[in-house]
């Protein structure tokens, strides 16, 4: 998706990925994005709660997530309706799903790395070795 990542936490009640700014080269407050970088990182933002939906019971991350897609859509150059901003969730979500079924072994790979606290760089050779 070409979207960088430029950092991550595991730790309880900070998992999170740093993306959308690094992907910009500016803060997200700054300027307003065009559609095709709202889905974009509407699906990075989603990515997260929807793995955890797809491995897990319960969801712990979605608080986090949701709060970056909001901010993301905030950003919109089109004022999103309360549908319309409902609807990009679902399709993030969808979208998210989908390539992490397409892509489960580089995902796979991703997690493994991620559990050993790899750098950025590790992790991204995990999933082009994968």
């Amino acid at each position: 998706m070409r979207v960088p990542v430029t950092g991550y936490s595991l730790d309880i009640g900070k998992a999170h990925t740093d993306f959308a700014e690094a992907k910009l080269q500016q803060r997200l407050v700054e300027r307003k994005l065009s559609d095709e970088e709202i889905n974009q990182l509407a699906v990075v933002a989603m990515a997260g709660a929807t793995a955890e939906a797809m491995n897990y019971d319960q969801v712990q991350g979605q608080v986090a997530d949701l709060t970056d897609l909001q901010r993301i859509l905030q950003r919109s150059e089109q004022k999103l309706s309360n549908a319309q901003q409902q609807n990009m969730t679902r399709w993030a979500v969808y979208s998210a799903a989908t390539m992490l079924t397409k892509y489960k072994k580089e995902y796979q790979a991703l997690q493994t790395a991620m559990q050993q606290r790899a750098s950025i760089d590790k992790c991204v050779a995990a999933i082009e070795q994968s």
